[in-house]
Protein backbone atom coordinates (compact mmCIF):
# COMPACT_ATOMS: atom_id res chain seq x y z
CA UNK A 1 0.00 0.00 0.00
CA UNK A 2 1.34 3.43 -0.86
CA UNK A 3 2.13 5.49 2.20
CA UNK A 4 0.24 8.55 1.02
CA UNK A 5 -2.95 6.48 0.71
CA UNK A 6 -2.62 4.63 4.02
CA UNK A 7 -4.49 7.14 6.17
CA UNK A 8 -7.50 7.27 3.85
CA UNK A 9 -7.84 3.51 3.79
CA UNK A 10 -7.65 3.28 7.57
CA UNK A 11 -10.24 6.01 8.01
CA UNK A 12 -12.73 4.16 5.85
CA UNK A 13 -11.95 0.75 7.33
CA UNK A 14 -12.03 1.82 10.94
CA UNK A 15 -15.31 3.65 10.49
CA UNK A 16 -16.77 0.25 9.63
CA UNK A 17 -15.26 -1.21 12.78
CA UNK A 18 -16.46 1.48 15.16
CA UNK A 19 -19.59 -0.49 16.04
CA UNK A 20 -17.37 -3.18 17.55
CA UNK A 21 -16.13 -0.80 20.23
CA UNK A 22 -18.97 -1.14 22.65
CA UNK A 23 -17.23 -2.78 25.59
CA UNK A 24 -16.85 -6.38 26.71
CA UNK A 25 -19.33 -9.12 27.40
CA UNK A 26 -19.34 -12.86 27.87
CA UNK A 27 -19.76 -15.21 24.94
CA UNK A 28 -23.25 -15.98 26.17
CA UNK A 29 -24.21 -12.37 25.45
CA UNK A 30 -24.46 -13.18 21.74
CA UNK A 31 -23.31 -10.96 18.89
CA UNK A 32 -22.64 -7.26 19.36
CA UNK A 33 -25.45 -5.13 18.00
CA UNK A 34 -24.79 -2.48 15.40
CA UNK A 35 -26.50 0.16 17.52
CA UNK A 36 -24.65 -0.55 20.75
CA UNK A 37 -23.68 2.67 22.60
CA UNK A 38 -20.08 3.75 22.29
CA UNK A 39 -18.15 5.05 25.26
CA UNK A 40 -16.90 8.63 24.61
CA UNK A 41 -13.33 7.44 25.12
CA UNK A 42 -13.73 5.20 22.07
CA UNK A 43 -14.70 8.02 19.70
CA UNK A 44 -12.58 8.51 16.64
CA UNK A 45 -10.13 11.39 16.52
CA UNK A 46 -8.50 12.78 13.43
CA UNK A 47 -5.58 15.08 12.82
CA UNK A 48 -4.18 16.32 9.55
CA UNK A 49 -1.86 13.33 9.37
CA UNK A 50 -2.99 11.14 12.27
CA UNK A 51 -5.91 8.86 13.17
CA UNK A 52 -6.83 7.38 16.54
CA UNK A 53 -7.84 3.73 16.69
CA UNK A 54 -9.64 3.98 20.01
CA UNK A 55 -11.61 1.76 22.34
CA UNK A 56 -12.34 1.15 25.99
CA UNK A 57 -10.45 -2.16 26.01
CA UNK A 58 -7.62 -3.91 24.20
CA UNK A 59 -10.23 -6.11 22.50
CA UNK A 60 -11.93 -3.02 21.07
CA UNK A 61 -8.69 -1.58 19.74
CA UNK A 62 -7.53 -4.87 18.23
CA UNK A 63 -10.91 -5.40 16.55
CA UNK A 64 -10.92 -1.87 15.14
CA UNK A 65 -7.44 -2.34 13.71
CA UNK A 66 -8.34 -5.71 12.18
CA UNK A 67 -11.46 -4.29 10.55
CA UNK A 68 -9.44 -1.42 9.12
CA UNK A 69 -7.03 -3.84 7.46
CA UNK A 70 -9.67 -6.44 6.55
CA UNK A 71 -12.84 -4.44 5.81
CA UNK A 72 -15.96 -6.63 6.08
CA UNK A 73 -17.33 -5.42 2.74
CA UNK A 74 -14.69 -7.22 0.72
CA UNK A 75 -11.03 -7.26 -0.22
CA UNK A 76 -8.29 -9.31 1.36
CA UNK A 77 -9.20 -11.71 4.15
CA UNK A 78 -7.05 -13.19 6.92
CA UNK A 79 -6.19 -16.87 6.78
CA UNK A 80 -7.15 -17.47 10.40
CA UNK A 81 -7.43 -15.85 13.83
CA UNK A 82 -4.77 -15.84 16.51
CA UNK A 83 -6.44 -14.95 19.79
CA UNK A 84 -4.45 -13.80 22.82
CA UNK A 85 -5.56 -13.13 26.37
CA UNK A 86 -5.74 -9.57 27.64
CA UNK A 87 -3.65 -10.49 30.69
CA UNK A 88 -0.74 -12.29 28.96
CA UNK A 89 1.51 -9.95 27.01
CA UNK A 90 4.08 -12.65 26.28
CA UNK A 91 1.52 -14.60 24.24
CA UNK A 92 0.73 -11.46 22.25
CA UNK A 93 4.34 -10.78 21.28
CA UNK A 94 4.80 -14.45 20.29
CA UNK A 95 1.63 -14.41 18.16
CA UNK A 96 2.68 -11.29 16.24
CA UNK A 97 4.90 -13.21 13.80
CA UNK A 98 1.84 -14.94 12.32
CA UNK A 99 0.26 -11.67 11.14
CA UNK A 100 2.30 -11.12 7.98
CA UNK A 101 2.13 -12.91 4.65
CA UNK A 102 2.06 -15.67 3.64
CA UNK A 103 0.27 -16.78 6.83
CA UNK A 104 -1.63 -13.51 7.09
CA UNK A 105 -3.39 -14.29 10.37
CA UNK A 106 -5.69 -11.79 12.05
CA UNK A 107 -4.95 -10.88 15.68
CA UNK A 108 -7.69 -10.61 18.28
CA UNK A 109 -7.93 -10.25 22.05
CA UNK A 110 -9.97 -12.38 24.45
CA UNK A 111 -10.58 -12.61 28.17
CA UNK A 112 -9.39 -15.77 29.89
CA UNK A 113 -12.99 -16.91 30.40
CA UNK A 114 -14.91 -15.54 27.41
CA UNK A 115 -14.77 -13.85 24.02
CA UNK A 116 -15.43 -10.10 24.41
CA UNK A 117 -18.22 -8.49 22.40
CA UNK A 118 -15.82 -6.59 20.13
CA UNK A 119 -13.96 -9.78 19.23
CA UNK A 120 -17.21 -11.70 18.68
CA UNK A 121 -18.33 -8.96 16.31
CA UNK A 122 -14.99 -9.09 14.50
CA UNK A 123 -15.22 -12.85 14.02
CA UNK A 124 -18.76 -12.48 12.72
CA UNK A 125 -17.97 -9.74 10.22
CA UNK A 126 -14.62 -10.88 8.83
CA UNK A 127 -14.39 -14.41 7.42
CA UNK A 128 -11.15 -16.36 7.07
CA UNK A 129 -9.70 -18.49 4.28
CA UNK A 130 -8.08 -21.17 6.46
CA UNK A 131 -4.59 -21.53 7.92
CA UNK A 132 -2.04 -22.57 5.26
CA UNK A 133 -1.56 -26.35 5.40
CA UNK A 134 -3.74 -26.27 8.51
CA UNK A 135 -6.25 -28.98 7.49
CA UNK A 136 -9.21 -26.69 8.05
CA UNK A 137 -7.78 -24.79 11.02
CA UNK A 138 -9.34 -21.32 11.35
CA UNK A 139 -8.48 -20.10 14.86
CA UNK A 140 -5.73 -20.60 17.43
CA UNK A 141 -6.04 -19.64 21.09
CA UNK A 142 -2.72 -18.95 22.80
CA UNK A 143 -2.52 -19.90 26.45
CA UNK A 144 -5.09 -21.43 28.78
CA UNK A 145 -8.68 -20.36 28.24
CA UNK A 146 -12.07 -21.23 29.68
CA UNK A 147 -14.74 -23.41 28.11
CA UNK A 148 -16.83 -20.40 27.08
CA UNK A 149 -14.03 -19.22 24.81
CA UNK A 150 -14.22 -22.40 22.75
CA UNK A 151 -18.00 -22.44 22.85
CA UNK A 152 -17.91 -18.92 21.42
CA UNK A 153 -15.62 -20.04 18.59
CA UNK A 154 -17.82 -23.06 17.95
CA UNK A 155 -20.82 -20.74 17.74
CA UNK A 156 -18.99 -18.90 14.96
CA UNK A 157 -18.31 -22.31 13.33
CA UNK A 158 -14.57 -21.80 13.55
CA UNK A 159 -12.29 -24.83 13.67
CA UNK A 160 -10.01 -23.99 16.59
CA UNK A 161 -6.94 -25.27 18.38
CA UNK A 162 -5.18 -24.28 21.59
CA UNK A 163 -1.46 -23.57 21.86
CA UNK A 164 -0.17 -23.54 25.41
CA UNK A 165 2.94 -24.41 27.39
CA UNK A 166 4.12 -23.97 30.95
CA UNK A 167 6.41 -21.01 30.19
CA UNK A 168 6.45 -18.29 27.50
CA UNK A 169 9.81 -19.54 26.19
CA UNK A 170 8.35 -23.02 25.76
CA UNK A 171 5.35 -21.59 23.93
CA UNK A 172 7.67 -19.72 21.56
CA UNK A 173 9.39 -23.06 20.88
CA UNK A 174 6.13 -24.92 20.37
CA UNK A 175 4.90 -22.59 17.63
CA UNK A 176 8.12 -22.88 15.54
CA UNK A 177 6.92 -25.76 13.31
CA UNK A 178 3.43 -24.27 13.27
CA UNK A 179 4.84 -20.98 11.96
CA UNK A 180 7.41 -22.52 9.63
CA UNK A 181 4.87 -24.87 8.11
CA UNK A 182 2.43 -22.06 7.46
CA UNK A 183 5.06 -19.71 6.06
CA UNK A 184 6.76 -22.56 4.15
CA UNK A 185 10.14 -21.18 5.18
CA UNK A 186 12.31 -20.34 8.18
CA UNK A 187 14.00 -16.96 8.44
CA UNK A 188 17.72 -16.89 9.33
CA UNK A 189 17.06 -13.76 11.41
CA UNK A 190 15.79 -14.20 14.98
CA UNK A 191 14.35 -11.49 17.21
CA UNK A 192 15.51 -11.76 20.82
CA UNK A 193 13.07 -10.12 23.24
CA UNK A 194 12.90 -9.82 26.99
CA UNK A 195 10.57 -12.21 28.81
CA UNK A 196 10.45 -9.85 31.80
CA UNK A 197 10.64 -6.29 30.44
CA UNK A 198 7.39 -5.93 28.52
CA UNK A 199 7.94 -2.47 27.08
CA UNK A 200 11.11 -3.54 25.25
CA UNK A 201 9.38 -6.57 23.78
CA UNK A 202 6.51 -4.62 22.18
CA UNK A 203 8.45 -2.84 19.39
CA UNK A 204 10.37 -6.10 18.81
CA UNK A 205 7.06 -7.89 18.24
CA UNK A 206 5.92 -5.21 15.79
CA UNK A 207 8.99 -5.92 13.67
CA UNK A 208 8.27 -9.65 13.91
CA UNK A 209 4.71 -8.95 12.75
CA UNK A 210 6.04 -7.08 9.73
CA UNK A 211 8.89 -9.41 8.76
CA UNK A 212 7.70 -12.81 9.96
CA UNK A 213 11.04 -13.27 11.74
CA UNK A 214 10.82 -15.71 14.65
CA UNK A 215 10.68 -14.10 18.09
CA UNK A 216 12.09 -15.88 21.11
CA UNK A 217 12.33 -14.84 24.75
CA UNK A 218 15.23 -14.59 27.19
CA UNK A 219 15.52 -13.60 30.82
CA UNK A 220 17.84 -10.78 31.81
CA UNK A 221 20.71 -13.07 32.82
CA UNK A 222 19.75 -16.44 31.34
CA UNK A 223 18.75 -18.05 28.08
CA UNK A 224 15.96 -20.58 28.72
CA UNK A 225 16.60 -24.10 27.45
CA UNK A 226 13.63 -23.85 25.08
CA UNK A 227 15.10 -20.71 23.51
CA UNK A 228 18.50 -22.37 23.09
CA UNK A 229 16.84 -25.26 21.28
CA UNK A 230 15.02 -22.94 18.86
CA UNK A 231 18.23 -21.08 18.01
CA UNK A 232 20.33 -24.24 17.69
CA UNK A 233 17.74 -25.76 15.38
CA UNK A 234 17.64 -22.71 13.10
CA UNK A 235 20.98 -23.50 11.44
CA UNK A 236 19.71 -27.00 10.56
CA UNK A 237 16.53 -25.56 9.04
CA UNK A 238 18.11 -22.75 7.02
CA UNK A 239 21.60 -24.24 6.41
CA UNK A 240 23.18 -21.06 7.74
CA UNK A 241 23.97 -19.72 11.16
CA UNK A 242 21.29 -17.32 12.35
CA UNK A 243 21.76 -13.62 12.95
CA UNK A 244 20.17 -12.64 16.25
CA UNK A 245 18.93 -9.16 17.10
CA UNK A 246 18.69 -8.37 20.79
CA UNK A 247 16.10 -5.63 21.34
CA UNK A 248 16.79 -3.64 24.49
CA UNK A 249 19.68 -2.36 26.61
CA UNK A 250 21.93 -4.27 28.97
CA UNK A 251 19.64 -3.69 31.97
CA UNK A 252 16.89 -5.61 30.13
CA UNK A 253 19.03 -8.29 28.44
CA UNK A 254 22.51 -8.61 29.89
CA UNK A 255 25.82 -8.85 28.08
CA UNK A 256 26.23 -12.35 29.52
CA UNK A 257 23.11 -13.42 27.59
CA UNK A 258 24.52 -11.85 24.43
CA UNK A 259 27.75 -13.79 24.97
CA UNK A 260 25.81 -17.04 25.42
CA UNK A 261 23.80 -16.42 22.26
CA UNK A 262 26.94 -15.70 20.25
CA UNK A 263 27.84 -19.38 20.38
CA UNK A 264 25.00 -19.97 17.89
CA UNK A 265 25.63 -17.11 15.46
CA UNK A 266 26.18 -13.38 15.15
CA UNK A 267 24.40 -11.21 17.71
CA UNK A 268 23.59 -7.52 17.28
CA UNK A 269 22.00 -5.30 19.91
CA UNK A 270 19.48 -2.56 19.08
CA UNK A 271 18.81 -0.38 22.09
CA UNK A 272 18.23 3.01 23.62
CA UNK A 273 18.43 4.12 27.23
CA UNK A 274 14.69 3.52 27.72
CA UNK A 275 11.84 1.62 26.09
CA UNK A 276 10.79 4.81 24.28
CA UNK A 277 14.29 5.33 22.91
CA UNK A 278 14.63 1.64 22.04
CA UNK A 279 11.47 1.83 19.92
CA UNK A 280 13.05 4.78 18.08
CA UNK A 281 16.33 2.93 17.66
CA UNK A 282 14.53 -0.02 16.06
CA UNK A 283 12.52 2.28 13.77
CA UNK A 284 15.80 3.84 12.57
CA UNK A 285 17.81 0.62 12.34
CA UNK A 286 18.63 -1.19 9.12
CA UNK A 287 21.16 -4.00 8.68
CA UNK A 288 22.38 -3.77 5.07
CA UNK A 289 23.53 -7.39 5.11
CA UNK A 290 20.27 -9.03 6.23
CA UNK A 291 17.82 -6.14 5.61
CA UNK A 292 16.63 -6.45 9.19
CA UNK A 293 15.03 -3.27 10.53
CA UNK A 294 12.71 -0.52 9.35
CA UNK A 295 15.46 1.92 8.40
CA UNK A 296 13.17 4.95 8.67
CA UNK A 297 15.37 8.03 8.54
CA UNK A 298 13.42 10.13 6.04
CA UNK A 299 9.80 11.07 5.43
CA UNK A 300 7.28 10.01 4.35
CA UNK A 301 6.77 7.08 6.69
CA UNK A 302 4.02 5.51 8.79
CA UNK A 303 4.20 5.13 12.57
CA UNK A 304 2.03 3.66 15.31
CA UNK A 305 2.01 5.09 18.84
CA UNK A 306 1.10 3.17 22.01
CA UNK A 307 1.42 4.03 25.69
CA UNK A 308 3.81 1.48 27.16
CA UNK A 309 1.56 1.12 30.22
CA UNK A 310 -1.32 -0.08 28.04
CA UNK A 311 0.37 -2.98 26.30
CA UNK A 312 -2.90 -4.53 25.07
CA UNK A 313 -3.37 -1.66 22.62
CA UNK A 314 -0.19 -2.83 20.89
CA UNK A 315 -2.03 -5.86 19.47
CA UNK A 316 -3.77 -3.47 17.09
CA UNK A 317 -0.41 -1.92 16.26
CA UNK A 318 0.96 -5.38 15.40
CA UNK A 319 -1.80 -5.68 12.81
CA UNK A 320 -0.79 -2.32 11.33
CA UNK A 321 2.87 -3.40 11.29
CA UNK A 322 2.01 -6.53 9.32
CA UNK A 323 -0.54 -5.17 6.85
CA UNK A 324 -1.95 -1.95 5.50
CA UNK A 325 0.21 0.94 6.75
CA UNK A 326 3.08 -1.42 7.75
CA UNK A 327 4.00 0.94 10.56
CA UNK A 328 6.67 0.39 13.22
CA UNK A 329 5.61 0.75 16.84
CA UNK A 330 6.77 3.80 18.76
CA UNK A 331 6.17 4.06 22.50
CA UNK A 332 5.19 6.90 24.77
CA UNK A 333 5.58 6.86 28.54
CA UNK A 334 2.93 9.47 29.28
CA UNK A 335 -0.73 10.13 28.55
CA UNK A 336 -0.15 13.87 28.39
CA UNK A 337 3.00 14.74 26.47
CA UNK A 338 4.99 13.31 23.60
CA UNK A 339 8.43 12.29 24.92
CA UNK A 340 11.20 14.63 23.81
CA UNK A 341 13.22 11.88 22.04
CA UNK A 342 10.14 11.09 19.92
CA UNK A 343 9.58 14.74 19.05
CA UNK A 344 13.22 15.06 18.04
CA UNK A 345 13.19 11.86 15.94
CA UNK A 346 9.96 12.60 14.11
CA UNK A 347 10.86 16.23 13.55
CA UNK A 348 14.11 15.16 11.92
CA UNK A 349 12.41 13.00 9.27
CA UNK A 350 12.63 15.44 6.39
CA UNK A 351 11.20 14.51 3.02
CA UNK A 352 9.00 15.50 0.11
CA UNK A 353 5.78 14.59 1.95
CA UNK A 354 4.65 14.47 5.60
CA UNK A 355 4.43 11.21 7.48
CA UNK A 356 1.28 9.52 8.83
CA UNK A 357 0.56 8.33 12.33
CA UNK A 358 -1.85 5.98 14.09
CA UNK A 359 -2.58 6.35 17.79
CA UNK A 360 -3.84 3.21 19.53
CA UNK A 361 -5.92 3.55 22.67
CA UNK A 362 -8.37 5.98 24.23
CA UNK A 363 -7.78 9.51 25.52
CA UNK A 364 -6.95 8.23 28.99
CA UNK A 365 -4.04 6.31 27.48
CA UNK A 366 -2.86 8.98 25.03
CA UNK A 367 -4.55 12.34 25.53
CA UNK A 368 -5.68 14.73 22.83
CA UNK A 369 -2.82 17.14 23.58
CA UNK A 370 -0.26 14.43 22.90
CA UNK A 371 -2.24 13.31 19.87
CA UNK A 372 -1.92 16.84 18.48
CA UNK A 373 1.82 16.94 19.25
CA UNK A 374 2.25 13.67 17.37
CA UNK A 375 0.31 15.02 14.41
CA UNK A 376 2.36 18.22 14.29
CA UNK A 377 5.66 16.34 14.52
CA UNK A 378 4.67 14.14 11.58
CA UNK A 379 3.77 17.18 9.48
CA UNK A 380 7.27 18.65 9.47
CA UNK A 381 9.24 18.34 6.24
Amino acid sequence: MGRKHALTVVCVGFALGLCACGGDGGSGAGLATLNAPVDPRAQLEWGEHTARIGGISAADVAAGAAMAVYPPDGGERPSSWFLVRDDRWTDAVIAAQFATKPINAGLGVIDKEYVPTATVDLLRRVTVTGFPKGKGLEAAVLGKAGTDVFLGLKERRLEATQLKERTPAQLAEKIVPFHGGGARKYSPSIVIASAAERSYALPAAAWSAYSGDALVLVERHTVPAATRRVIAQREKLTLERPTMYVIGPEDAISDSVVAELSAFGEVKRIAGDSAVETSIALARYRDPETLFGWGLRRAPANFSLVNEDDWGDAVGAFTFAASGPQAPLLLTDSAEELPEPLTRYLGGLRGSEPSHGFVFGDRESIGSAQFQQFDEALARR
